[in-house]
Parts: structure tokens; sequence; C-alpha cells
């Protein structure tokens, strides 16, 4: 490919980053990336919305539980390493 062909490809990918930036909450350009057709894809009931953001909510505070003790883990070894030392 000529220095010419590169420029091109190259302007050709700044133009369609812009086009996927321009609104970035719009759920078609969500689903035309992944290659689904919208009219496949049906609402969601409230109470499956809830449920699944209350597993979420139990899921995220389970792995900062976690993260936690494994924190504090490591600082009491370092601090148990610093005074025998």
């Amino acid at each position: 490919m000529s220095f010419a062909g590169h420029v091109m490809d190259m302007i050709s990918r700044i133009k369609a980053n812009q086009a996927r930036r321009r609104d970035p909450f719009d759920r078609d350009v969500k689903v035309r990336a992944r290659q689904l057709r919208p009219e496949l894809l049906e609402p969601c009931p409230p109470e499956v919305l809830a449920a699944i953001r209350s597993r979420a909510e139990q899921q995220r505070s389970r792995t900062h539980r976690i993260q936690a003790v494994v924190f504090a883990a490591l600082v009491l070894i370092k601090v148990l390493l610093l005074c025998l030392l």
C-alpha cells in the first residue's frame, strides 16, 4: 500500500471513531456494533431489572469485602515483617 493509501486508511478510521463518539449513549449504535437486530431485543420487566440490579450490587459488595480482607492481610503481614526486622 502506498503512502496515500495509509493516509486514507487513517482518515477513515478517524472519521469512524468520531462517529462512534458523537452519541455514546445511543443504544442502536451499540446494538449495530455487535451486529444484533434491535427488533429481536425484548423489553425487560421492572421486576427482572430490579433482580439483576440487586444481584449485581450483592456481587459488587462481596468483591469489595474480599478486596478489603486481602488488603488488610497484606498490611498485617507487612507490619509483622517490619516488627521482626
